[in-house]
């Protein structure tokens, strides 16, 4: 059970998930067939091609964000405010068309019109 650091709701779900991201995947596993659907509604709807750039705002482990990078050549932007999560999707991945950065979500440290398409 989470602690409560303070009663900021945010904060106390980032307390959370700063403990669970080793454990995170498995409770959320998926087929193969699910993920190509998932992907292709995104790769259809966000219109992208090899080398579009995507924002994964609160990516976590990059369950999304890897794939999009590594299948459908995009530039992908995995953002999270939780630094265990982007541990564990480092540890993912080393391709060169996808980074990490440790951010806050409601502020953003990008210029607006850098990405293509943005989710979360």
């Amino acid at each position: 059970m989470a602690k409560t650091c303070k009663t900021d709701f945010r904060f106390t779900l980032q307390c959370c998930w700063l403990r669970e991201y080793s454990t995170y995947d498995k409770g959320r596993a998926y087929t193969e067939a699910q993920l190509k659907l998932w992907l292709g509604k995104v790769v259809l709807h966000g219109r992208l091609r090899k080398g579009s750039a995507v924002l994964d705002l609160g990516c976590g482990t990059g369950r999304y964000a890897v794939p999009l990078a590594e299948r459908h050549r995009c530039f992908v932007v995995g953002l999270d405010n939780s630094a265990g999560m982007l541990r564990e999707a480092k540890s993912k991945s080393k391709v060169r068309n996808l980074c990490w950065v440790n951010a806050d979500g409601e502020h953003l440290p990008y210029v607006a019109g850098t990405t293509e398409i943005k989710y979360g």
